[in-house]
């Protein structure tokens, strides 16, 4: 079950569901738009010793990178 485990208005919202961890990052400047990934093992190594906010930089600095692993239409839980 994907439950929110961390938020930052305006930047991130990290979930988890069982071993997976799902950020969904606020990107761009005059034109919004979200970009939502499922974190590998290695960013999850990263999460716990940087913070989401960390990972969320990355993925806002580094956009082409993390296109390609992009969930369209991902619905978040209420």
């Amino acid at each position: 079950m994907l439950k929110k485990i961390s938020e930052e208005p305006w930047s991130y919202t990290l979930y988890q569901d069982g071993e997976k961890f799902i950020i969904s990052v606020l990107c761009g400047t005059s034109a919004m738009y979200e970009t939502t990934i499922e974190l590998t093992k290695e960013e999850i190594e990263a999460l716990k010793e940087n913070g989401a906010a960390a990972i969320a930089a990355k993925v806002r600095e580094q956009k082409s990178k993390y296109a390609k692993r992009n969930i369209t239409n991902f619905q978040h839980p209420k």
